[in-house]
């Protein structure tokens, strides 16, 4: 065989080569947009939100069917953030009211909290997250909208009382105080007269 025959082997080789990698990569491109409209979809069933540019959002910010319990539980490690740092107390009654709603150690939602825990998240994620919740409420009947938004609520309070083992005592640390006052304002809620 000539030389010339075998680079024109060898071209024609790494030509079908780059070619049947493109094909994959437009194929894992394909597969991939598909899980993230299943996903899209098991989102909105768990979430109730019909809004899909706030599904979207929740997508884009890392949000899974499998982590979108974490939803309610940001508010909490932002308070828990509002000082500077979570201390261990934080940590603890954070990951007793996660056991609580029945998120399960070792699963994609713990691995993501105790990340939150450890890593402060972005304020981008923390208010599109309070967005996200605030949309959720409104659209549950209004009862279980009152209902749900003071446990949120409660549990944050619960959270910046931690450090000083009365929950609800009046020594808190301010900013955490401040963090429970915005994100109850944010979440519309209203003190009842």
């Amino acid at each position: 065989m000539s030389e010339k025959n075998i680079f024109a082997e060898r071209e024609h080789w790494l030509e079908e080569e780059y070619f049947r990698k493109h094909d994959q990569q437009l194929i894992e491109q394909i597969h991939q947009r598909k899980a993230r409209e299943n996903d899209r979809q098991l989102l909105a069933e768990i979430t109730g939100l019909k809004d899909e540019d706030a599904i979207t959002a929740l997508q884009d910010l890392g949000y899974t069917s499998d982590t979108v319990e974490l939803l309610h539980m940001l508010p909490l490690v932002e308070v828990a953030w509002a000082s500077g740092a979570v201390t261990d107390k934080h940590r603890e009654a954070i990951l007793k009211i996660a056991r609580m709603r029945g998120i399960q150690a070792n699963s994609a939602s713990a691995e993501t909290l105790l990340r939150w825990l450890d890593e402060k998240p972005s304020e981008e994620l923390f208010e599109a997250s309070l967005h996200a919740i605030r949309l959720i409420l409104e659209s549950l009947p209004p009862e279980e909208q009152e209902y749900q938004r003071e446990d949120l609520l409660a549990r944050c309070n619960q959270i910046a009382h931690v450090l000083f083992g009365r929950f609800w005592g009046h020594e808190v640390v301010k900013e955490e105080e401040q963090m429970v006052a915005y994100i109850a304002e944010e979440l519309g809620w209203k003190k009842k007269a």
